[in-house]
């Protein structure tokens, strides 16, 4: 098993609205000495995107996983805010951070 056969697993899940078996796959990917990269965080967070704070977690683990985040993470976690106190610390955060938002990161959600 290797990154891509995870994230076409976790794409999977994220359409099935099976958040669950998206985080036990994540999950697995160390035993398996898999290592993340941005599109697998970015499906994570889309695939939890029915919580803020899941999906708000998985984007600020971004750096503990040792993967960049970029404008789809930001995009992915603003759309599953539930309102705008959140977006806007989200926002706060992003202005902290490397990523330049572009004009559909503004209007997620």
């Amino acid at each position: 098993q290797d990154v891509i056969s995870f994230g076409l697993a976790l794409n999977a899940c994220k359409k099935a609205k099976t958040w669950r078996n998206a985080l036990e796959l994540f999950f697995q990917m160390p035993s398996k000495k898999v290592l993340p990269n941005s599109v697998i965080l970015n499906t994570l967070i889309a695939a939890s995107a029915f919580s803020w704070s899941l999906s708000y977690f998985f984007l600020s683990s971004a750096g503990v996983l040792r993967v960049q985040n970029d404008v789809r993470s930001w995009g992915s976690a603003a759309a599953g805010m539930e309102n705008w106190q959140l977006a806007q610390r989200m926002l706060w955060d992003v202005e902290a951070s490397t990523v330049e938002l572009d004009a559909m990161s503004y209007t997620a959600g």
